[in-house]
Order: structure tokens, then C-alpha cells, then sequence
């Protein structure tokens, strides 16, 4: 299965790019880092929030990215539910 991850991981940040930024004013963009060989997780993207947006709402924008990309991952072939578990969404401000 790690041989379709590149696959998954563009088509995700595909997804994230043309469905979650543009839904969600308090993102500006995101960015995919590929973790090398040995991690327990895949990719990590990284999502960059606006600065005016409340610290003591960050814990509940994660818990949105992360249904809508557990929701995606769902909806795809079956073997894309165990690839959610390959990624890591962080939230910046910085």
C-alpha cells in the first residue's frame, strides 16, 4: 500500500487546496511536507491561519480540517481509510 501513497498524498492536497482553503475564511494556504522514511505518519500539511484568528478556536478549526479529510479519505477507495492515519494536518499563525 506505500507504494500508492505519493498518489494519495497529491490527490489529498488537491482536495484540501480546492475544498477546504476557499470553504474556511480563517485559511490562507497549506503546504504538504513529505516526512522521510521511518516516521509512523506519511505527509504533514501544514495549514496556515490567519493571525486575527482566536488562539481558543485552534483546537476546534483542526477538528474540522481533520473530519473533512477523514470524510475524504472515507469516500475514496477503501484502502484511502487506512491512509488517514499517514497524515499529520498542523495549524500555524506564524
Amino acid at each position: 500500500m506505500k507504494d500508492k501513497f505519493p498518489i494519495f498524498r497529491k490527490q489529498v492536497y488537491e482536495y484540501i487546496n480546492k475544498e477546504i482553503i476557499p470553504n474556511n475564511d480563517n485559511l490562507e494556504y497549506c503546504i504538504s511536507h513529505t516526512l522521510p522514511e521511518g516516521f509512523d505518519k506519511d505527509v504533514e500539511y501544514i495549514f496556515k491561519v490567519k493571525s486575527t484568528f482566536p488562539d481558543e478556536h485552534l483546537n476546534d478549526l483542526q477538528a474540522d480540517i481533520e473530519k473533512k479529510l477523514l470524510e475524504y479519505c472515507r469516500n475514496e477507495e477503501s484502502v484511502w481509510r487506512y491512509y488517514f492515519s499517514a497524515i499529520m494536518s498542523i495549524l500555524s499563525k506564524y
